[in-house]
């Protein structure tokens, strides 16, 4: 515990934890009295009571009436001067603003109250270059090949109208007008024309892809069925539901020929250069996948190599962020409201190692890489560029995060391309 005296006011410092500090602040009685006196003057000269000028009520009568005014604008106008003269007295950066209890004042004494500090841990560093990742090698069989093909023909597939007299079979395609109705009443989202529905690719309640099978062409069902209790719904869960559904199209799905003719038609020379192509699309894609573990289980020894207490503050506001992504609430399931917490914890120590690194290491971010992070956040939301830019660094807190996670990003890299990396035979972790 440390006393500093400075101008006015007195602090007395207290360590809580590594990043919780609590400040004791004592305004002097004479800063306090004066203040009054200020502000009874003011009050006097506007105030006004039932029978009296302005300005000319008895001062006795003016403060019991506005005793808890002047009390109120005391402490507005001395605690926040204080609380910025005590921070930065005890040298601390509060990582959001201190929570301020135990005001206690009187009009003849020294005003006293307690800062609750959340400050940043320190972070000593331990070795975080060659550290060893997993490296597993990428092979590309001629089946993996044919399974990519496949989804290449699928993916340049088209339907075709199937003839009136058609009965609806598995995985063929359905165009139809629905009605949903639960006590009367139409369901969210339940009021439906000319819908695509794939037969048996459980897109839709499977009573209403049964009832679709064997049907023709003009036909009308009727589908009456039990909303699943913990269905996502929660407005109709455990519910009772009737589906109208008129049937207007039948379609099945036709894939071209896999020959050279297809390859062409997709830009290239040959089916063999098709081939190589897929085979080189899924490699690529296997190595961003691996490369993606790896770095999770780098972060994962960063963490184990710096424990560190994480300030409560950093990790609700994470937490909060987390739920919103997930559609979640803090009434969500304890199970996961415990995994969400642990994430949102995973995330601030990720992100306070990473900026000490970056602070060790002197990385930082150019503007050009916030000009092409910026340029590929508008493109991705349809947005002007210069526009979207000119958001951005309007908002000083917008353009911190940003900066931050681009930096976070820059710096996890550099520390991956220091690692080492260890082969392992499949099936190895």
């Amino acid at each position: 515990m440390s006393e500093h005296k400075k101008n006015e006011i007195k602090i007395e410092v207290e360590t809580v934890s590594t990043v919780k500090k609590i400040i004791r602040i004592e305004i002097p009685q004479e800063t306090v009295s004066h203040e009054y006196q200020h502000q009874l003057g003011h009050l006097q000269k506007e105030a006004s009571l039932p029978g009296f000028r302005p300005g000319k009520a008895p001062l006795s009568m003016l403060i019991k009436k506005y005793e808890k005014n002047i009390e109120d604008e005391i402490l507005r106008k001395l605690i926040p001067a204080a609380c910025q003269e005590a921070i930065d007295q005890a040298k601390l950066s509060p990582v959001e603003m201190p929570a301020i209890t135990d005001v206690s004042f009187k009009k003849d004494a020294p005003l006293s109250f307690c800062l609750d500090v959340d400050i940043l841990p320190e972070i000593t560093l331990s070795n975080y270059t060659g550290l060893i990742l997993p490296q597993k090698e990428i092979a590309v069989t001629e089946e993996d090949i044919e399974k990519g093909l496949g989804v290449l023909l699928d993916q340049n597939g088209y339907l075709e109208a199937l003839p009136d007299g058609h009965l609806i079979a598995d995985a063929d395609y359905v165009i139809v007008d629905f009605v949903g109705e639960s006590a009367g009443k139409t369901l969210a989202g339940g009021k439906q024309k000319d819908y695509p529905i794939q037969v048996g690719s459980n897109k839709v309640r499977p009573e209403i892809d049964a009832a679709l099978l064997g049907k023709k062409k003009g036909e009308q069902i009727v589908v009456d069925l039990t909303i699943p209790a913990d269905d996502s719904e929660k407005e109709i869960a455990g519910k009772l539901a009737h589906f109208t559904i008129e049937i207007k199209e039948i379609k099945a799905k036709r894939l071209p020929v896999l020959d050279e003719e297809f390859a062409k038609d997709l830009g290239l020379s040959s089916l063999a250069e098709l081939r190589e192509k897929v085979g080189h699309s899924i490699s690529e894609e296997r190595e961003k996948i691996q490369g993606r573990y790896q770095k999770n289980n780098l972060m994962d020894q960063l963490i184990a190599l710096h424990p560190f207490e994480v300030p409560a503050p950093m990790v609700a506001r994470e937490l909060k962020a987390l739920l919103h992504q997930n559609n979640l609430t803090q009434n969500a399931d304890p199970e996961k409201m415990k995994a969400a917490t642990l994430t949102a914890e995973g995330r601030v120590r990720s992100t306070l190692i990473l900026t000490r690194v970056a602070e060790k290491e002197k990385i930082d971010v150019s503007e050009e890489e916030m000009d092409q992070t910026i340029r590929q956040v508008a493109a991705r939301d349809g947005g002007d560029f210069e526009k979207y830019k000119q958001d951005v660094l309007k908002n000083p807190d917008w353009t911190d995060n940003l900066k931050d996670a681009i930096r976070g990003e820059k710096t996890l890299n550099w520390i991956y391309s220091q690692s080492k990396f260890e082969t392992v035979m499949e099936g190895e972790k």
